[in-house]
């Protein structure tokens, strides 16, 4: 009897008993966890993905995953860019003018970091009207000159406004004017009376005069008596005393003296179409007329010789009246007169336009 043969047949039988009974345990236990709600974990193969190496394609981003509680999807929140911020400032070279009178507005559009903002527009406003507009430029300013014509005395409130675009706000700023009737007709004038104003087409001064009062001590005078001898006769024989009066020194007194003293203020310039006042305080100024043209050139007290001719390198402004246009233009640094010389930096001539 081969007994070798017996012990691996045994072996064998008993290795395959042990398979059989594994499975079935496997199978009960399966069948249990789903009887208690248990899934069976599903197998997962995992990708291991190689480094990226300089000059290859970046990974995408992955695909939103679960939350692992609820299995709903996680989606990243959208991070929205900031507007940038504007900031404008508004100047205006008068806060009380007489109606008729310009005044030179100037906004300052920049940004919160203090680059200037090129390229915008500007819109300004007197209440709820629009008076203009202009776009800033390399410096972020935007300049317009307002003409107070068609405004009654009133207070106005002028803004400039910027209505902003696609990542940058919006934003305005304002300032109160107030405007009051124009001053009566204006007159020249003189120690001996008032002067019309002359023709159309005309250049006048207009003075303001003042009366100068002052004390001085003067002399005083009376009548005097005094006895005098008179002779009379053939060889004076004949003599008397006989009282005389006489005017004399009486003493001195304090008086109250005045005189007159006129300056010229202003000009007055009369095309035959409109009527401009032009006030000469801190400027010089001559004229040239030229049929229906009158050009007035002034040059500044403080920055020029004040002989009302323009030099160079001096602060000076220009007023053109021509038909029914008046144009003014400035000029500082540069040789050529300019509407809006961002140079100049002395104080506006004043003009009132009375027709």
């Amino acid at each position: 009897m081969n007994y070798s043969k017996l012990v691996v047949d045994l072996l064998i039988v008993l290795f395959l008993a042990f398979i059989v009974v594994g499975e079935e345990a496997i199978t009960n236990v399966s069948e249990e966890n789903s009887s208690l709600g248990i899934m069976p974990v599903e197998e997962t193969t995992v990708e291991i993905l190689p480094l990226p190496t300089e000059g290859s394609v970046p990974i995408p981003e992955p695909p939103p995953t679960s939350d692992g509680l609820t299995g709903g999807l996680v989606i990243a929140p959208v991070i929205e860019q900031p507007l940038l911020t504007t900031i404008i400032e508004l100047v205006l070279n008068k806060l009380s003018v007489i109606r008729g009178e310009l005044v030179h507005l100037t906004a300052s559009l920049f940004y919160e970091d203090g680059t200037p903002a090129v390229n915008k527009g500007i819109n300004f406003y007197a209440g709820e009207e629009k008076i203009g507009s202009d776009t800033t430029n390399g410096a972020g300013k935007a300049k317009l000159l307002w003409d107070t014509t068609p405004f009654g005395p009133n207070v106005y409130v002028i803004s400039a406004e910027y209505a902003g675009e696609e990542g940058v706000k919006g934003i305005s700023a304002g300032q109160n004017v107030v405007i009051t009737e124009k001053m009566p007709k204006a007159t020249m004038l003189t120690t001996a009376a008032v002067v019309e104003p002359q023709a159309a087409g005309a250049v006048e001064e207009i003075q303001h005069c003042v009366n100068i009062s002052f004390q001085d001590m003067e002399h005083t005078y009376g009548t005097c008596t005094r006895n005098m001898l008179r002779c009379s006769g053939l060889g004076n024989s004949t003599c008397a005393t006989v009282e005389e009066q006489y005017r004399c020194d009486a003493g001195t007194q304090q008086v109250t003296k005045s005189y007159q003293q006129c300056k010229t203020t202003g000009l007055r310039v009369n095309n035959g179409q409109k009527i401009v006042e032009i006030n000469l305080k801190d400027y010089a100024c001559s004229t040239q007329e030229r049929g229906g043209m009158i050009t007035v050139t002034c040059d500044s007290v403080f920055d020029g010789n004040g002989d009302g001719v323009c030099h160079s390198g001096e602060s000076c402004q220009q007023i053109v009246v021509n038909g029914t246009t008046i144009v003014r233009s400035e000029k500082n640094s540069e040789e050529e007169y300019k509407v809006d010389d961002d140079s100049y930096f002395m104080p506006e001539i004043g003009m009132v336009v009375l027709q």
